[in-house]
């Protein structure tokens, strides 16, 4: 009789084992399967190539009456000062997913959040991949560049905003200094503009010689 009373107690402590295993293993397949889902909707929007090319959503203009351009070029003695407007917004982009030989599913995204401001000098047309013109950039010597604000937040509702102050004073007459903006995306992505700033050749009559 005991034999079997304590069978039963045995019986009674592995279904309970059981019971508790089979609730863990639940509670946690659910927090891998929520942790899945949100890795696959963070990287719906990684493209191969994302944060390599050029975004190209940096625009300039000097002001509200003249359209945006992508390069800004402009002629100006030394010791002067330009303020040069820029923006910055959210474009669009989609990356693709193929379900199926047949199906293919697109993920709309867009280049935005919280983006780095800075200025390097460089060559022209240096073209639109990272990894081949960074060692090509350099600090600004010759010419002061300031950016204000050096952060902006990119939002679909309301485009970025910043300024680029230019100082010639320690420039050199004739030369001309290819500027580019860079933006580096919070989120890995990245984006340049280029200025062309023309420093005049003073004769000693005093007339700009391009």
């Amino acid at each position: 009789m005991k034999s079997y009373f304590a069978v039963a107690i045995i019986f009674v402590v592995l279904a309970l084992l059981f019971g508790t295993f089979s609730l863990e293993r639940s509670k946690n397949a659910a927090i891998n399967e929520s942790s899945a889902t949100h890795v696959n909707f963070s990287n719906s929007c990684i493209h191969p190539g994302y944060g390599e090319f050029n975004v190209h959503n940096i625009l300039f203009n000097t002001s509200e009456k003249l359209p945006p351009e992508t390069v800004f070029r402009v002629a100006m003695p030394r010791n002067t000062t330009i303020r040069i407007k820029g923006i910055i917004f959210a474009k669009e982009y989609a990356v693709k997913e193929a379900t199926s030989p047949r199906d293919v599913n697109k993920t709309k995204c867009y280049y935005d959040g919280k983006a780095k401001l800075k200025a390097f000098i460089g060559e022209p047309n240096l073209g639109d991949a990272w990894s081949t013109i960074q060692e090509k950039l350099k600090e600004p010597e010759e010419l002061e560049v300031e950016i204000i604000p050096s952060e902006v937040d990119i939002s679909l509702e309301k485009n970025a905003t910043f300024e680029v102050k230019i100082n010639t004073k320690n420039a050199e007459e004739g030369k001309t200094y290819y500027i580019y903006i860079v933006a580096f995306g919070e989120r890995g992505w990245k984006s340049w503009a280029e200025i062309e700033v023309k420093i005049w050749k003073i004769t000693a009559s005093s007339t700009p010689r391009g």
